[in-house]
C-alpha cells in the first residue's frame, strides 16, 4: 500500500480497520471496486516504489509507504527486486553471531558459521541485507 492524502486514504484505513473484527473478511475476500488492484509485479513495484526514487539512493520514500500481506512467501522475492534497482551499498546481519550465557563458566564455544546455520524462534532467515540505511 502507498500512503495517499485524502478521502481515499481515510476510505481504505477504515476498511482495513475492519479486517480482525468482521468475520466476513477473515479468509479469501473480494476486494472493494475502488481499492487498485493488479496481477503485475512491476506496474505493482513503481506505483508503491517508483524507479526513478528507487535509484536516487534516498530513503525517505520508505517512510510513508509500505506492502501489507497476510503470507512471506514472494516477499523475499520482490525485496530482492528493490535491493536491485536501488544503488547502495548492502551490509549483511546475522540472526545468531555469539553465544551469551549467564553461567559464564559454561560457555560453549560455537563458531559464528555454525550459529548462522541456526534458525530462532519467529525469524525465517538466519541472515538479513540491509541497504542504504542512513
Amino acid at each position: 500500500m502507498r500512503v495517499l492524502t485524502g478521502d481515499l486514504n481515510r476510505r481504505f484505513a477504515d476498511w482495513l480497520s475492519l479486517l480482525p473484527y468482521t468475520e466476513s473478511l477473515r479468509g479469501n475476500i473480494d476486494l472493494p471496486e475502488w481499492i487498485r488492484t493488479t496481477d503485475d509485479r512491476n506496474v505493482f513495484r513503481e506505483f508503491i516504489y517508483p524507479e526513478g526514487q528507487l535509484g536516487s539512493g534516498e530513503t525517505h520514500m520508505f517512510h510513508d509507504r509500505a506492502i501489507l500481506t497476510s503470507k512471506n512467501d514472494a516477499v523475499t522475492a520482490f525485496n530482492n527486486t528493490i535491493a536491485g534497482l536501488r544503488n547502495t551499498e548492502s551490509r549483511d546481519y546475522f540472526a545468531f553471531d555469539e553465544v551469551q550465557n549467564e553461567q559464564v563458566r559454561h560457555i560453549s564455544d560455537y563458531s559464528a558459521e555454525f550459529l548462522q546455520t541456526l534458525g530462532g524462534s519467529g525469524l525465517q532467515f538466519t541472515s538479513y541485507a540491509v541497504s542504504g540505511i542512513n
